[in-house]
């Protein structure tokens, strides 16, 4: 049930620099997601930007998921993986965003808002040099294409992954993960993520998969969630209930794998937010954590039972602000 039909469309964009843009310092994604944010809240109806941006859960309905009253989003924004900030007139660039189950429906919206970056909203430093602009010249959904600038939308025809088509034939004793951007890995329980030092169990990496993959699955890709809540509560409970039986046999499995190598580095992404005080007329600076380890760590035992999840986690992500394409991590053996 936990790795049944969980279903998930990735959107491949490819633009051209139309008016030199420098991205600011750190991570990218932050960036890209924020700068995103904004375009969707004023280009988006107020129901579907919350329900993308700022989706809010019942407080029962929380409770029962045991996660906090903003719902896990149901996309991911993966900026450029290349180190560059400057992109100059002429130049392309591309980045993806992955969306999951029904948040796939506001595609067309998504396609439509970036194309605001064209001329209506800028990209890049917020004034002076490095604030630009870019034109959207094709949208991709695998080899289908969903937009180009000729003819603006061509089709809705997505190229949809789904989780029950995995289908491993081989036998796996090793493998080697590869974490692309900064990873926060925050166990349930604490409030602190895992560094380096502390990441001495391929558990870890399962119980933070496997609990994605669950509030992903029960929040984006089940329609009647809401329905079953209030009308079939003791209904709902027992599909949880299935679907945590299952994470802890994954967990149990998982602690008998063992760590063969780990080569992994912390690296910080502070990111300062400005903001109005009410009393006054200065200015507060707010600091958001966004640090995260990278990096090789290879892993050695009875790996077969795992391999569907850790495919799907290369696509979604682990750990917290996945949105910004934190967690990226690839499959390398």
């Amino acid at each position: 049930m936990l790795l049944n039909e969980l279903k998930f469309t990735i959107l491949n964009f490819e633009a051209l620099v139309t008016q030199t843009i420098i991205i600011p310092p750190g991570f990218s994604g932050i960036w890209f997601r924020n700068a995103i944010g904004k375009v969707w809240k004023e280009t988006l109806t107020q129901e579907d930007y919350f329900s993308l941006w700022e989706s809010k859960l019942d407080k029962g309905l929380s409770n029962l998921l045991n996660i906090g009253g903003h719902s896990p989003r149901g996309y991911i924004i993966e900026p450029p993986l290349s180190p560059k900030r400057k992109y100059t007139e002429g130049e392309k660039f591309s980045f993806r965003i992955i969306l999951v189950g029904n948040i796939t429906l506001y595609a067309p919206h998504i396609i439509f808002a970036i194309k605001f970056f064209e001329k209506e909203h800028w990209f890049g430093r917020s004034k002076g040099y490095g604030r630009g602009n870019f034109r959207l010249l094709k949208v991709t959904s695998g080899d289908n294409v969903l937009y180009n600038s000729l003819e603006g939308m061509t089709g809705f025809n997505y190229d949809e992954y789904n989780s029950s088509s995995i289908k491993v034939n081989e036998t796996y004793k090793e493998i080697i993960l590869n974490f692309v951007t900064p990873t926060r890995i925050i166990q349930e329980n604490s409030k602190q993520p895992v560094i380096p030092e502390h990441l001495n169990e391929f558990k870890i990496i399962i119980e933070s998969l496997s609990r994605r993959i669950k509030l992903m699955k029960l929040l984006h890709c089940c329609d009647n969630l809401a329905k079953l809540f209030y009308e079939e509560p003791e209904k709902l409970k027992q599909i949880i209930s299935e679907m945590d039986s299952e994470r802890s046999k994954l967990n149990a499995q998982a602690a008998e794998v063992k760590i063969k190598s780990k080569n992994l580095l912390w690296i910080e992404n502070d990111l300062k937010k400005k903001r109005k005080n009410n009393n006054s007329k200065e200015h507060e600076f707010t600091e958001q954590k966004f640090g995260g380890f990278v990096g090789e760590i290879t892993f050695t035992g009875n790996l077969q039972p795992f391999i569907p999840l850790l495919i799907l986690g290369e696509h979604l992500h682990i750990g917290k602000d996945y949105v910004y394409g934190l967690g990226k991590y690839e499959i390398l053996n």
